[in-house]
């Protein structure tokens, strides 16, 4: 049985430009993946921000966790020469037919907002065909609750990912 092999930039080609960021996802674009996978938290006024940390310390200017702080603050710093992406952001950088790999940083405390913006975001786009929502287990029962065709991939269910 042949089985095929799908290439997937972590974070965007995170091993050569600053994870998450417009340069990370042009780089994987260019170097023709078959997905992009990258993460997604909320803020504390409900933005939705491309970041895999739960804080903006490791891979900033700036200090304090994603969720005590403003959209507006954490887009104005300097992530290793780039900027940190809003969803929407993030999303107009993707070619149509990039398979994309959302990873969900829900926590207990904002999984009920976070996940129904980011399926909407989603739906909005059209973009089902294409994206798949990742994270922990809460995270995708929360995906199904809000829709449940979403495709998702975990660790014991694996669809196409």
């Amino acid at each position: 049985m042949r089985r095929s092999v799908a290439v997937t930039a972590h974070r965007g080609a995170s091993g050569e430009y600053p994870e998450n960021t417009a340069a990370a996802f042009q780089a994987a674009t260019d170097l023709a993946v078959d997905a992009i996978e990258f993460d997604v938290r909320l803020t504390r006024d409900e933005g939705l921000v491309v970041i895999h940390d739960d804080s903006v310390d490791r891979i900033s200017d700036g200090e304090g966790r994603v969720a005590d702080m403003e959209l507006a603050r954490i887009l104005e710093l300097d992530a290793g020469g780039e900027r940190f992406l809003t969803l929407e952001q993030a999303l107009d950088l993707m070619p149509g037919d990039m398979r994309l790999n959302v990873h969900l940083k829900a926590t207990d405390t904002d999984r009920d907002r976070l996940v129904p913006l980011v399926v909407d975001e989603l739906v909005r786009r059209d973009l089902l065909a294409t994206a798949f929502v990742t994270g922990s287990e809460a995270n995708m029962l929360s995906a199904r609750r809000v829709l449940p065709e979403i495709e998702i991939c975990t660790n014991l269910s694996v669809p196409r990912c």
